[in-house]
């Protein structure tokens, strides 16, 4: 594989960042060519980018509020400036942090800006981790589990992502 330059890669987003899709796409064609030999790299991100579009909502009334957990003790979350807080930019939702990146999140922080909604990946964090971390915040928001190979990593399944989130917030807006 050829040498790339890391910082850029993560900084500029497959998932929001489409105007760099060729340069990315040029730069790792060992990963992107086994994905559909048949296919030219470029066109790939294309398909990916219209799978994306065709989940993009804007909703009637702001969702208030979601958290993504990426760990639950200690507290880590998806923050602002994320593919994560993208992912929830083009369902239509609102990111409850207050942060960027991937911060470690005080309890505190968590209690002054509760989620309506909190997801969490279904593998490396547990339901009894989470409502222990539900129990010492007193939240009484809806509490998810998520797919982490969608959810967690951004590349082609962003677009997996925004239709399993869509569903997820519209049956929390149907039950509320």
């Amino acid at each position: 594989m050829p040498a790339i330059d890391i910082e850029s890669f993560v900084n500029d987003s497959l998932f929001v960042r489409r105007e760099l899709e060729a340069p990315i796409t040029d730069r790792f064609p060992d990963v992107f060519e086994p994905l559909a030999p048949s296919v030219e790299p470029g066109d790939l991100c294309f398909r990916v980018g219209a799978s994306i579009d065709q989940n993009a909502r804007s909703r009637d009334r702001e969702f208030e509020a979601v958290h993504q957990v990426v760990w639950s003790d200690p507290l880590y979350i998806a923050g602002r400036e994320t593919f994560t807080d993208d992912l929830f930019g083009v369902c239509g939702v609102r990111n409850a942090a207050s942060v960027s990146g991937w911060p470690q999140y005080s309890l505190e922080s968590l209690i002054a800006s509760p989620p309506d909604l909190l997801l969490y990946p279904n593998r490396s964090v547990s339901r009894a981790q989470i409502d222990a971390l539900v129990a010492r915040a007193k939240l009484t928001c809806a509490v998810v589990p998520v797919d982490e190979n969608v959810f967690v990593r951004p590349g082609p399944r962003m677009a997996e992502a925004a239709a399993a989130l869509n569903r997820i917030v519209d049956e929390w807006q149907r039950s509320h």
